[in-house]
């Protein structure tokens, strides 16, 4: 389920754009169009499977997670035990068009960790194949992440990937078809882990089985 208005939104507007097809064009894509989100979004390019560098990242965003990403790889960005699995999850958002949504804990000083919601939408960028992503990135509590000192890189929570279709929406519905209906999906298989004395369940995803200053940055 998208928790954030930030991710809704973006989410909302991607499928609107997109049509008929699995995903839309990157030139479709009209800052103007998610201004009240603009600060928080980025831009992905796919270099090769296992490598994606952000093209463009919002001063929100920058802000909130204490980075600069503009040119970074994204996997740089977290810790390392999550990135063998955020590698299998952007590989499927590029091969079948699909939708990832990850919740993120990220450390900060003093307090407890805060909680950050991210969307991976695809983008079709040249042909028919899915070199470009635009995310969002929103915490989840704002106003106690708006106090929080950054302390360390972001550890995958919860992760989950499906397409309009897993979920039964039909291809090109608007906002208000979307905001009408909550985002959940049935995944493979799920995992607890421990960290810290907690326990987290941990989301394998995959094919869902039956049943206001701008980024930084060009595109």
């Amino acid at each position: 389920m998208i928790r954030t208005p930030t991710c809704r939104a973006l989410f909302d507007y991607w499928n609107a754009v997109r049509g008929e097809r699995i995903a839309p064009r990157r030139f479709e894509i009209e800052p103007s169009r998610i201004a009240d989100i603009l600060a928080d979004t980025f831009i992905l390019e796919r270099v090769d499977r296992a490598h994606y560098r952000y093209r463009l990242a919002g001063t929100r965003m920058c802000d909130g997670l204490a980075a600069e990403f503009r040119g970074a790889s994204f996997l740089d960005h977290w810790q390392p035990d999550a990135r063998g699995r955020l590698v299998e999850l952007l590989s499927d958002v590029a091969g079948r068009g699909a939708i990832a949504l990850l919740r993120a804990e990220v450390p900060v000083a003093d307090a407890a960790p805060r909680t950050f919601e991210f969307i991976v939408l695809p983008l079709l960028h040249t042909g028919q194949s899915v070199e470009r992503f635009l995310g969002a990135a929103s915490p989840v509590e704002p106003a106690l992440a708006s106090t929080a000192r950054v302390a360390g890189l972001p550890g995958l929570v919860e992760a989950e990937t499906f397409t309009p279709e897993d979920i039964g929406l039909t291809a090109g519905n608007g906002p208000g078809a979307t905001r009408q209906m909550p985002l959940s999906v049935l995944v493979r298989s799920a995992r607890i882990v421990r960290h810290n004395r907690r326990h987290f369940r941990v989301y394998d995803g995959g094919l869902a089985q039956e049943t206001p200053r701008p980024p930084r940055g060009e595109g």
